[in-house]
This record gives C-alpha cells, structure tokens and sequence, in this order.
C-alpha cells in the first residue's frame, strides 16, 4: 500500500499480491518505521523450512516453513534419503490468511529414529484474482 509521509494511504492504494520493478529509494525515508509489512511473497515464492525444533521429553518434531497464503503442503519423511524411503508424516496443512509461516509436527520421531531428513510439498494453491 502506498502511504504519504504523514502515515496515511495514498494513491494507488492497493498494488497486488505482487510488485515488479525497483521501488524508488527516495520514497524509503517517508515509510514510518511503525509500518507494517502484512504480505511478502506470491504464488511462485519458494519455500524455506527453518531448523527443526525437537521437545525433548515428547520426541517431537516440529518444522515450520514459509508459506504462501492458500498452499496446501505435505510433510515427507526420509531415514536414508533413498528416492522410494519418503514417506507422507501427518495430514495435509493449509495456510491461513495473511500466514507466512506454516508448522507440522512429527510426534515422537527423535525418541524411535537415530536420524530423519524431512521435505515439504506444496500440493495445491488456492486460485489467485485474475
């Protein structure tokens, strides 16, 4: 969204989901440090899983990943990295509204398993405003 310097919507007020080009750098001094960036990404942003967190008690995994809005992702995982050793770990996940960050758990993975390499899918989008 397009803001003037007193914090306030200017016009155009709405881009997209998506912005092509190079924002003007003079325009980067009038952006409130208060502002906030609600959206990043589109349909053909690429996901990025963080590191695994692992309860120690439990055994387990949670992974999270950023997601665009409307994907559906699965979970696989790999104890040997083989092409035909995935398998799928849970039940798909969607994104909500406004997510950039999705999560999925292995339950108890660590306490039954020496070593696990994980993937994520994204199996389907939500259709986008033509």
């Amino acid at each position: 969204m397009t803001i003037d310097p007193n914090g306030n919507p200017a016009f155009p007020y709405m881009l997209g989901k998506q912005y092509y080009g190079t924002p003007n750098a003079g325009n980067a001094a009038t952006v409130p440090v208060s502002a906030v960036e609600l959206f990043n990404g589109g349909p053909m942003t690429k996901e990025v899983l963080e590191s695994p967190s692992v309860h120690p008690v439990t055994g387990t995994v949670t992974l999270t990943w950023s997601s665009v809005e409307g994907g559906t992702y699965q979970l696989e995982a790999s104890d040997t990295l083989e092409p035909d050793s995935w398998v799928t770990v849970g039940d798909p996940v969607t994104a909500t509204h406004n997510a950039t960050r999705t999560t999925s758990i292995d339950p108890g993975a660590a306490l039954s398993l020496p070593r696990r390499f994980y993937q994520i899918w994204r199996t389907s989008l939500d259709p986008y405003d033509p």
